[in-house]
């Protein structure tokens, strides 16, 4: 009964871990996209500063 209750346990574990994995690779891609939109205005509004001088 104890191994059946700690081999649950150990599956439920598993399974959130995945989950956590998997969220964390979303999120990696989001920040990637996100760095990769910010560098893109920053040398955008550099241009127009640089531009105007």
């Amino acid at each position: 009964m104890a191994s059946e209750q700690r081999e649950l346990l150990a599956a439920k574990q598993n399974e959130q871990l995945l989950k956590l994995l998997e969220q964390n690779t979303e999120l990696t891609v989001l920040v990637k996209e996100l760095t990769s939109h910010i560098e893109t205005l920053t040398n955008d509004v550099h241009q127009k500063v640089v531009a105007e001088k």
